[in-house]
């Protein structure tokens, strides 16, 4: 197969999809990691995400 320009496009556009669900992935790191450190400062697991854990 040869390399032109629509393999170059379609392989841009599939970094393109990377890159955002790299970002997405950071971003629910980031916010995980934030609601583990307001449960260990003592907030209640309902505060923190908003309903009551299961029983």
């Amino acid at each position: 197969m040869a390399i032109d320009k629509d393999f170059i496009k379609n392989f841009e556009d599939q970094i393109l999809v990377l890159e955002s669900i790299e970002k997405a992935v950071q971003e629910g790191i980031r916010d995980a990691k934030q609601k583990v450190d307001r449960i260990k400062q003592g907030e209640s697991m309902d505060d923190v995400f908003g309903v009551p854990p299961k029983k």
